[in-house]
Formats: structure tokens, sequence, C-alpha cells
């Protein structure tokens, strides 16, 4: 499902013909929830983009106390803005829309919240993807005024009460080979229709878009055929491994007996004993792999 924005040149477009500085940053491979891949299938039309989940309406809603805790500083007046402001029309459309804009100082303002336990992913740094936001964002206004400030703020508020700012310089050589590598990207896999490598943050994506097996046979081609081999070898190690394993432990513990630590020469070896309780598996779908000797794929291809 597309949707249709209106930018600060009152100009209405589809979000799916181009890229936001999110998109952007996934598209590069610097955002932890959302793939390149995932972006692909979006924009392509395969896929509608996500709802937005309570995280990302509770930040929405947040932004004007972020943007208090901001402006508490002396000589600060930001406002908040939400109008996409586009720095390329054509194919692909690209846009940034900065939470705020701090016209006394002349500067952007990124507004973020996040939870307690995910304090330690903002201890040194911002995380990379919010600074590449940054750099969009900061490359976008270029467009409409030149003289804004070369630093970005960015303000976040974890847990409702730990505020922080970072500021994050402007790299202009950085976002512009960014950005070119973005629009060579989008031409490579979005205008020519040809999906990025799957990767294994991409599975439960690419299951929505193939969500059953048709019962078609496809010959291997060298790579395809390298890649079975290669689990096949990988599952025969992991095989023998999990064989030793139960081996290791079962001599460990009979030598152990009811004792609770063994000292080592590196350390301690703790066994102790730990209660599950029972549960109930829920429905659940997933991909099974099964291989086939010569004789089981002749008999079950009919070959």
């Amino acid at each position: 499902m597309s949707k249709q924005w209106i930018d600060n040149q009152g100009v209405e477009f589809d979000r799916n013909a181009g890229l936001g500085a999110s998109e952007v940053a996934a598209v590069l491979g610097y955002d932890s929830y959302t793939t390149p891949y995932k972006v692909w299938a979006i924009k392509t039309g395969r896929l509608d983009p996500d709802e937005e989940n309570a995280a990302m309406l509770a930040g929405k809603r947040h932004q004007p106390t972020v943007l208090q805790y901001y402006n508490d500083v002396p000589e600060r007046d930001a406002e908040m803005f939400d109008v996409p402001i586009t720095y390329r029309e054509a194919n692909p459309r690209l846009w940034a829309t900065p939470d705020a804009i701090d016209y006394e100082q002349g500067r952007i303002v990124e507004l973020k919240t996040t939870e307690v336990y995910n304090r330690d992913d903002w201890a040194d740094d911002a995380p990379i993807r919010h600074r590449v936001q940054c750099q969009i964002q900061r490359r976008a206004y270029d467009r409409i005024y030149h003289k804004i400030d070369n630093t970005v703020t960015l303000a976040v508020l974890i847990g409702l009460s730990d505020y922080r700012e970072y500021e994050v310089p402007y790299n202009q050589a950085w976002a512009e080979d960014s950005i070119q590598y973005v629009i060579d990207w989008w031409r490579r896999h979005v205008v020519a229709d040809v999906p990025p490598d799957v990767t294994p943050r991409d599975i439960e994506t690419f299951r929505r878009l193939h969500p059953d097996d048709t019962g078609e046979v496809i010959e291997a081609d060298e790579e395809l055929a390298e890649w079975i081999s290669d689990l096949d070898r990988i599952r025969g190690e992991l095989s023998t491994l999990n064989k030793d394993e139960k081996a290791l432990k079962a001599k460990i513990e009979a030598r152990v007996k009811d004792a609770t630590y063994v000292r080592t020469g590196t350390g301690a070896l703790k066994l102790t004993w730990q209660e599950r309780k029972g549960y109930e598996v829920k429905p659940s779908r997933t991909r099974v792999f099964r291989r086939l000797n010569e004789k089981q794929a002749e008999k079950e291809l009919g070959e």
C-alpha cells in the first residue's frame, strides 16, 4: 500500500517512488531493524510497510517533551518540523524530514526516545543508524537553507528521565558518496526488479513473500549445488559435535557426581539442576530442509 506525501515544495509524491533518510540508512546497511532486502520488497510493492508499533507511537508522542528539554537551554528556540524536504526529484526521489529546526542556532535537531534497557547502545555515542540519518537530514537541508549549521544535534530521552545530547558533525563527502551509492542501488534493484541478497535477518520477510512451495523441480546451478554441499558438510559436522558433546557431558557428570563446582586451571565448571515449566507448543510453520539421496530423489521426482 503506497502513501502519498506532500513535500516542502507542495508537490505530492508516492513514498514508494523513493527513499527517506531512515530508509537510506537501511540501504547502506546501518539499520538494525530494516534491511536492504526489506526496503526493496516495500518499494517494489511486494510488501506493505510495517504498521507503527507501540514504541514508534510512543516516540512520536514524546517528541515535544524531548524538544522542551532541548529548549530549556538559554538562546535556543527549536520548533517541530514535519514536512518532507525533497533534495532529489529524479528516480529515485530522495527526501528527509528533520524532527525540529532551531532557527536561533541555525541547526537541525533530531528528537529520539528509547527504553532504559537500550541505555548501553547510547553509552559512548549515538547508534550509527541515527548518526547516518542526521547526515542525510543535513544534506537535504542544503536544498532550502544553505546557512544551516554543519553540526546536527541528536537529542534523546532514555526511559523518560535520562536526557542526553550528541553532536553529529556533517561530513559532506561521505554524505555525497552514500547518496550516490543509494542511487546506484535503486537502479540495480528497484528499477531492474532484482532483489538484493537475502541474509539471515531477511528470512521472515522472504517467507512472507514466498509462503508456500509449489512442487516445482529446478536444476541446481554450480553455485546452488555448492551451497547444498556445504550445508550437507556442516550438518554432518554438527551431528558429530552433538554426539561428542553428549558423550563428554555424560563422562563429566559421572565423575563429578553430586558436586556443584569443578575447579580447573582456567576457572571452574558449575553444574546445577534447572527446573523447566511445562508449556504448550503453539502452532507454527517453518521451512523443512530434508536431504534426499539419489534413490530417494528418483522415487519422489519420478525420474
